[in-house]
């Protein structure tokens, strides 16, 4: 049974494609994989992510070669706000992004708090509750504005004086926060998604249409880990309130340590969906356990890297083997030779030594090493074999 013939045992079997992990720099290895999860994204009607971790965003082309279009763009003129979605949705993304940014718990209440506060000051002064976004952050973030502000609300009989008091005391208790949110939210580069009204909608980027998040673009993972999360909230939101299906995930990585960002994205979308990970070696990403464990079905070409090598042969371990020997004695003394056996080469003894089983590598990292173009080993349910892949 070969890699197509495993894929479409899994579809009768579970209605789905596999996730697939391809590992390897055999290029018509991975270029038949792409082919086929390629051509099923284009048959779904379901949400198509694509990941492309790589600097000079190679997956690009690879998309256009096999007729998938980038629907939407990260970063870029589509961008996610920390602030889309219901208040609950904001506060859990907005909490993520101050864990990743290394806020202790008492900061990141403060920060919350602080919102809130600005959220209810707000609804005082314009009658409406006050949407949390950046704009509703920079109303109130000068001292000098807020109290004019409240003073003009004291003026209209919104306020009493002891509610004036009370809310600049508590502004003066919340506010000290400020800067360091208003720096989060700034340095992020999913800024301009606060602000811009083109939002990306999931249930548009299906079949042949996809979003594309040039996650190589950026070097500090901090900021591409607000990406990831970004992407994620959005789509669990989406999925809440939306009948899309289970989203289908493509993602290439060079295969460098930093790339161990994308493990706990990997993790959630193998949770709501189908995930491809293409990499040059997963062995070369920090969390390579942490991230081969999410797939079903794993592929292993060629690779460049003994290291790598050698933990493919370990993954797969050892094969238990008897060894057979012979050897030829011929008897060479005259007397004991006589003439019919010399005639008929009689005079041999042959003899067959079979070993005690023998432990060997199931697959040798030299095997691995020397892997002719299209072949690769293919891991799936406990299944393994060498096979070849066009």
């Amino acid at each position: 049974m070969d890699v197509l013939a495993m894929i479409e045992r899994h579809k009768d079997t579970y209605h789905e494609i596999p996730s697939i992990l391809v590992s390897g720099i055999d290029l018509l290895v991975r270029q038949g994989m792409y082919r086929e999860w390629f051509a099923m994204a284009r048959k779904a009607d379901a949400p198509h992510i694509v990941i492309d971790l790589s600097k000079m965003g190679e997956l690009r082309n690879t998309m256009r070669q096999h007729g998938i279009t980038i629907g939407a763009y990260l970063p870029g003129d589509n961008c996610f706000s920390v602030f889309d979605g219901d208040p609950i949705d904001s506060e859990d993304r907005l909490r993520v992004w101050m864990d990743n940014a290394g806020w202790t718990e008492a900061k990141k209440d403060q920060a919350i708090s602080y919102i809130l506060f600005l959220g209810h000051l707000n609804e005082l002064e314009t009658g409406t509750p006050g949407r949390y976004s950046m704009e509703l952050i920079s109303k109130y973030s000068a001292p000098k504005e807020l109290e004019y502000r409240v003073q003009q609300m004291v003026d209209r009989g919104i306020l009493d004086n002891q509610e004036q008091m009370h809310i600049l005391g508590k502004y003066s208790e919340l506010s000290s926060v400020a800067p360091d949110l208003e720096n989060l939210l700034i340095g992020s580069s999913m800024t301009e998604g606060m602000t811009n009204e083109k939002k990306i909608c999931f249930e548009e980027l299906k079949g042949c249409h996809a979003l594309y998040v040039h996650l190589g673009k950026w070097k500090d993972n901090y900021t591409r880990k607000n990406i990831l999360n970004a992407v994620k909230g959005k789509l669990e939101h989406d999925m809440s309130r939306q009948s899309i299906k289970r989203p289908i995930v493509t993602i290439y990585s060079k295969g460098k340590l930093a790339d161990h960002v994308i493990s706990e994205f990997i993790s959630d979308m193998e949770e709501l969906g189908q995930v491809l990970f293409c990499t040059d070696n997963i062995y070369g990403i920090t969390d390579s356990p942490k991230i081969t464990q999410n797939f079903s079905m794993r592929i292993y070409s060629r690779h460049t890297v003994m290291d790598a090598a050698q933990k493919i042969e370990d993954a797969f371990g050892l094969i238990y083997i008897r060894k057979k020997a012979y050897s030829v004695a011929r008897d060479m003394h005259q007397k004991s030779r006589g003439f019919i056996d010399r005639i008929l080469k009689t005079d041999v003894v042959r003899t067959e030594t079979i070993s005690e089983p023998q432990p060997e590598p199931k697959y040798r990292k030299e095997d691995i090493l020397a892997f002719p173009p299209g072949y690769c080993i293919v891991s799936y349910l406990g299944e393994d074999m060498v096979t070849r892949l066009l």
